[in-house]
């Protein structure tokens, strides 16, 4: 039942999940693509897995479980509810292939591949569109929305509203902002640049004092990192580098406050995620499973699924969690 255990199957594979595609997970849940079927984990149980349209190959989930975003093989990304499988909406034909997604709260935010950033605010039921967007990020509420502009710069706007939140961010005019990251449940946003620096800014001032924030410089880092996130208390940054050579990824995390790496875990799969609410990183495992480690690449959890709908959550010790019939 360990990680490196080979694939279970049964005589029936009516009754078997499709091997798992990826995953994705935030706070309590973890969610596995078995291709044409979702099952979402909630606090280490598996719900009833439920069937979509096609085979997706990418999925975001909300941090209160509520919506649930995939990337369909073929067509436009969908809006689903996490807990029922609904479809909620299909973004169109000119979100697919995405090269990223975000959800929070009520927002949902894609980047356009033909360039440029669309987002939805459901509780409104707007939509908002601009063109000139490089890069962006979703605050984990929903509050706020960062877009990078042509030159490099940060906004942060109201995605009710499409307008500036507060005062802009300094950004050095020699920096090129390529990556921002909201820290999870804080005023707190992370940036990364073309010259390979990691900053930090404290947000709230620029909401009490309506001055801009400026950027505490954290670490340089000179290979590619192409993945960035804040972790829930403001004390942690994670991030994804890539080994062409080898075809894998290294997820490393970095205490704010020392300004160093303190734990690194390597040989991932290149589409690893990492939770926000923990900073664990989080791929799929051999056997139809969910690979969950501690930052220090130890570990954790294994969530895996089992012929006739059945399924079985175990730590790294092999202590069985639960196991039931689906």
């Amino acid at each position: 039942l360990g990680r490196h255990a080979g694939c279970l199957s049964d005589e029936n594979p009516t009754t078997t999940l499709p091997q798992i595609i990826c995953t994705t997970g935030f706070g309590d849940r973890r969610v596995a693509v078995h291709e044409n079927y979702i099952a979402v984990w909630d606090k280490n149980r598996q719900k009833r897995p439920f069937k979509i349209t096609t085979n997706a190959i990418e999925a975001r989930i909300d941090r209160d479980g509520r919506l649930l975003l995939i990337l369909p093989e073929e067509g436009g990304v969908q809006v689903l509810d996490a807990r029922t499988g609904r479809v909620h909406f299909d973004a169109g034909e000119d979100t697919a292939d995405t090269p990223k997604m975000e959800v929070g709260g009520p927002v949902v935010a894609i980047a356009l591949p033909a360039g440029g950033l669309r987002w939805y605010e459901l509780k409104q039921n707007k939509v908002f569109s601009l063109d000139w967007v490089e890069e962006f990020s979703v605050s984990g509420s929903g509050t706020w929305l960062t877009v990078t502009t042509p030159q490099g710069g940060v906004k942060v706007l109201d995605p009710a509203t499409g307008e500036s939140a507060i005062p802009d961010p300094f950004v050095d005019p020699e920096e090129r902002t390529l990556l921002t990251a909201f820290v999870n449940r804080s005023p707190q946003l992370l940036t990364f640049t073309e010259s390979g620096h990691l900053y930090h800014y404290d947000l709230a001032p620029s909401v009490t004092d309506d001055v801009a924030a400026k950027p505490t410089h954290i670490l340089t880092i000179h290979v590619p990192v192409d993945a960035l996130w804040g972790i829930t208390g403001g004390k942690y940054a994670a991030l994804r580098l890539q080994d062409e050579e080898t075809q894998t990824a290294s997820i490393i995390t970095i205490d704010i406050s020392t300004k160093e790496v303190i734990a690194e875990t390597n040989g991932l799969l290149p589409y690893v995620t990492v939770d926000p609410e923990t900073g664990n990183p989080i791929e799929p495992a051999i056997g139809n499973a969910i690979a969950e480690y501690n930052p220090d690449g130890s570990e954790k959890t294994i969530y895996r699924a089992l012929p006739n709908r059945q399924w079985i959550c175990f730590s790294a010790d092999g202590s069985e969690n639960t196991s039931t019939s689906r």
